[in-house]
């Protein structure tokens, strides 16, 4: 029968006033006792046992008092990062979610029968908040912050973990603005900084909080030289970022760049682009030239006909027969005339003998209207403009002749060393940018995904690879569900945090396209949530229980029509209902730094995310690293793969 009884919480506490008129009575026989006539020690027996059952009472108030007081405030929750890395320590093979329990039909029953009562019925009373507030049982920074949520389970409140395999399936990581989003971010930082895996850290704005727990992390460790920090708001203290040097075949090049485009209907300009970009990677190869998106920017700004006179010299130069004739064409001032005496001089002499098929692309895209050519190919100018003027022109084109002490890194060389990319955006100064540049890193991600799968060199590409994109709707495109759907046997693990589906399906183009992605993020985690379509969206991939509802039903009938002949009935009946396990109405009551995840078997966990202080010494300097340590040779590396990434006992 417990399956038909209903915790009535709302209830008067009459276990108080019980247990204090027991108190009383013990207090008075005692005295009676003491100073009267009556048996002294009959009267102090009988004090004892009323003070027992006194006590008993109290008790019992208190529990009932003290779940309505967690209904109203908890005490705030927080970690040192000592704490937190010993947490990770203890259990290598889980990631650390935060402190929670698993949310059942039991906590579903409870919240509905709490949202359906009035609420001065819930309220322990500010006499008992205050003795709470006392003893620290209450937050500190948010008092007047219903914690309900949490507080119907916080007893049961434990450390919550993913299994590891099970975040290679992917995270969605939803909430309004403040939530805390960044502070979950944080606790998957620094788990895999602990467990050695590499990570990249995508952030349109400066998220200073997980900056510093991330190098401190990594300073903890051992390891703050492979912290690669990339601000184009502070160059001087920035890596350079080559995203154009790893790549199977030079298409991929193409496609890579071409991608920063934004989402269209139309894919006919993209598909122009595409072209055109291909050619000139292909020619840019073919000439020795090292690809950055410098170079790519100049050669299809320029006219054609320009990179046909340039191509056409190295590549006429090679031949006996031609090499006489690649000397006028360098020493012509016109490109055009210049242009097509090339084209003539390699169809006429070289297209039997020494075919290219390079060139010929590069001729075919010359022989297009260049009027026409243009109108097409300004689609993806501005993007290229944007990622190569300014400190950027450093950053993300690297010269690794420049006298620049900043070293070049790729994206294998992040992976292969274990090491963590911290990347901002800077969406704040520049939105179309943070954009593009975010939309660059995920298509070289994805290519270097697909290195893993095919190409593996060496031990080193089995190391787990973990990427992780605040505000997320600014940069995620198809490829980012590409990645999704197909990375989980590379051992990547992702995580998109973003505020709202609309969100999603303004930057992807469509409902369809939003849910096709959510749909391969296997681990979704929510905060609040303030608008009704997320809200709606996470209730329902939440699925449905059943509650009990209890109904009472007095009757009273006259009989024959004698008013003084009457009778009554009563009648109580027990139903079942079926709601969503989490309603929307309670994703929009979650207080900061408080998330429901949904764990790919089904789990829902209700959690809290802890804030992690960082010792002042161990905290970035304000404009990052401003000496960078020597990056290893792959050799040393490989050598010691096995053997240097132990876990070291020793924090601080």
């Amino acid at each position: 029968m417990k399956d038909r009884r209903l915790y009535i919480f709302w209830r008067r506490v009459y276990e108080l006033p019980a247990a204090l008129f027991w108190y009383l009575g013990a207090g008075v026989a005692a005295l009676y006792g003491y100073y009267g006539d009556f048996g002294f020690r009959f009267l102090l027996l009988a004090a004892i046992p009323m003070a027992i059952i006194g006590t008993y009472r109290l008790l019992q108030a208190n529990k009932l008092l003290s779940f309505k007081a967690r209904l109203q405030s908890l005490p705030d929750f927080s970690l040192s990062l000592d704490e937190l890395i010993a947490i990770c320590k203890k259990n290598p093979d889980k990631a650390y979610i935060g402190h929670g329990f698993v949310w059942t039909q039991k906590h579903t029953q409870l919240v509905y029968d709490l949202n359906a009562r009035d609420e001065s019925l819930i309220h322990p009373g500010n006499w008992y908040m205050m003795i709470r507030k006392l003893f620290g049982l209450t937050s500190k920074f948010n008092p007047n912050v219903k914690s309900y949520l949490h507080g119907i389970g916080n007893e049961e409140s434990v450390a919550q973990f993913v299994n590891l395999e099970e975040r290679y399936t992917h995270r969605a990581l939803s909430g309004t603005t403040g939530s805390g989003k960044g502070r979950a971010l944080t606790l998957d930082l620094v788990g895999a900084i602990v467990r050695h895996e590499s990570g990249i850290f995508v952030d349109p704005k400066l998220d200073q909080i997980a900056v510093n727990v991330a190098y401190a992390t990594m300073k903890k460790m051992g390891r703050e030289n492979y912290f690669y920090y990339f601000n184009p708001a502070y160059p001087q203290s920035s890596i350079r970022l080559d995203l154009l040097s790893s790549y199977g075949t030079l298409s991929q090049i193409a496609a890579r760049v071409v991608n920063i485009m934004p989402p269209s209907n139309d894919e006919s300009f993209k598909n122009f682009s595409w072209r055109a970009i291909n050619t000139i990677v292909h020619i840019l190869s073919l000439m020795g030239v090292k690809i950055t998106l410098k170079k790519i920017r100049e050669c299809i700004q320029q006219d054609v006909s320009n990179l046909v006179q340039e191509a056409g010299v190295y590549y006429l130069s090679q031949f006996e027969e031609t090499k006489e004739v690649a000397q006028r064409i360098k020493e012509n001032p016109n490109p055009q005339k210049a242009a097509q005496l090339v084209q003539a001089t390699y169809m006429s002499e070289l297209k039997d003998s020494h075919p290219s098929k390079d060139m010929e692309s590069l001729f075919g895209v010359y022989s297009q209207d260049q009027n026409h050519y243009q109108k097409l190919i300004q689609n993806i100018i501005p993007q290229l403009t944007q990622l190569t003027q300014g400190p950027l022109e450093g950053l993300l084109s690297p010269d690794p002749e420049a006298d620049d002490p900043r070293p070049i890194v790729s994206l294998k060389t992040i992976v292969r060393t274990r090491g963590l990319l911290y990347l901002n955006l800077a969406s704040l100064n520049d939105p179309a940018v943070g954009s593009s540049l975010g939309a660059l890193l995920l298509n070289d991600s994805l290519n270097t995904v697909g290195d893993r799968y095919y190409y593996k060199h060496d031990i080193l590409d089995d190391v787990p690879m973990n990427i992780w994109i605040d505000e997320a709707s600014d940069v995620v495109s198809a490829v980012s569900t590409s990645m999704s759907n197909k990375s989980r046997g590379a051992k990547v693990a992702m995580t998109f945090s973003y505020q709202t589906i609309n969100d999603l399906e303004d930057r992807l183009g469509s409902r369809a396209a939003a849910e096709k992605l959510l749909g391969n993020l296997n681990i979704k985690s929510q905060y609040r949530a303030e608008d009704e379509p997320t809200q709606v969206y996470m209730s329902g991939q939440m699925k449905e229980t059943t509650i009990r509802t209890m109904d009472f039903m007095l009757m009273t009938n006259s009989v024959d029509g004698r008013v003084a002949d009457f009778n009554t009935s009563y009648n109580k009946q027990l139903k079942h209902k079926e709601v969503p396990t989490i309603s929307p109405m309670s994703l929009g009551d979650l207080p900061d730094l408080n998330m429901f995840t949904l764990h790919q078997s089904g789990r829902i966990v209700k959690l809290r995310v802890p804030y992690v202080a960082t010792e002042e010494s161990y905290v970035l300097p304000k404009y990052g690293p401003t000496q960078f340590g020597v990056l290893p040779s792959l050799e040393s590396l490989t050598s010691s793969a096995t053997g240097s990434f132990q876990f070291n006992d020793q924090i601080g």
